[in-house]
């Protein structure tokens, strides 16, 4: 159904969406949602781009 009105049982879809994100990933889910495949991949593609970009900009590379 339409994001806008749906929760996790404990979130309102409205209450967790902040308008202007760079993305947004909606993972169809209760609300522990942590070990959640698609939560996981997710969570690491966003750490992974974080530290592409602390690398070029700050030469925090290992």
């Amino acid at each position: 159904g339409p994001l806008e009105g749906g929760n996790d049982g404990v979130v309102a879809y409205k209450s967790a969406h902040l308008e202007g994100m760079e993305s947004e990933f909606v993972v169809r889910s209760g609300h522990s949602c942590q070990s959640n495949t698609h939560t996981i991949q997710e969570v690491r593609r966003i750490l992974l781009v974080h530290a592409k970009e602390l690398c070029e900009t700050e030469g925090m590379c290992n």
